[in-house]
């Protein structure tokens, strides 16, 4: 998780559609809208090009504070947009939020090591990936690390067992049950029946009476 605090200028956008877009994005700039709190949505320019978007992603960094006409706001990555490729970012969605403020936000949950029981023979089941936890903007964690090198074929791991940092706590509305990761054993091949020998006897067919003799 990172600390730092980003500020990136922004202006608000009046074009709109799929033209207007490539245009900003072939400017060096990325289009975004901004939302929540109790100000209106703000469709906004943003004045990087993707590859600093996504540096700061891959650095961890979850606020950041965008300087645009209604003054400089604090935000949250909400949600990225891709080209078909799957590759190239085109559209950022950012949430208002409050630094002083708690806030609830989905964290994936990163497996660490070879469990034993896959090892063994075993197959890794991996219902629940993330976990929706309580912290403040800042303390937001990239990852939920968890060690699964000693997890044997039947060792199970629920939300309640993961380890939170500091100032991160596992958001009450989900069920502290819930299955995160799992060995289980690998499902036993079907026995293919062997049908019993048997004497293959050749089929009778019956001749039609003879023809009278002249």
């Amino acid at each position: 998780m990172s600390k730092e605090i980003v500020t990136l200028g922004a202006e608000l956008r009046n074009g709109k559609g799929s033209k207007d877009a490539i245009r900003l994005r072939s400017e060096g700039r990325l289009p975004g809208v901004i939302y929540g709190g109790e100000k209106g949505a703000g469709n906004v320019s943003i004045h990087t090009d993707k590859g600093v978007t996504w540096d700061l992603l891959t650095k961890g960094v979850r606020a950041l504070n965008i300087d645009w006409k209604s003054g400089k706001e604090t935000v949250l990555f909400k949600d990225l947009q891709y080209d078909w490729t799957g590759t190239n970012l085109i559209h950022v969605d950012y949430v208002r939020v409050n630094l002083s403020e708690k806030i609830s936000v989905r964290v994936p949950v990163e497996l660490i090591g070879t469990a034993k029981g896959v090892a063994g023979g075993g197959v890794l089941y991996t219902p629940h990936l993330y976990a929706n936890v309580i912290c403040s903007p800042m303390d937001i964690p990239t990852s939920i690390p968890l060690k699964i090198g000693e997890m044997e074929i039947g060792s199970v791991v629920h939300l309640d067992d993961l380890k939170f940092p500091e100032g991160v706590a596992l958001d009450e509305e989900q069920d502290p049950r819930t299955i995160v990761v799992s060995v289980i054993e690998a499902a036993k091949e079907e026995e293919t029946a062997t049908p019993a020998d048997f004497t293959a006897t050749p089929e009778v067919i019956e001749k039609g009476k003879k023809e009278d003799e002249e």
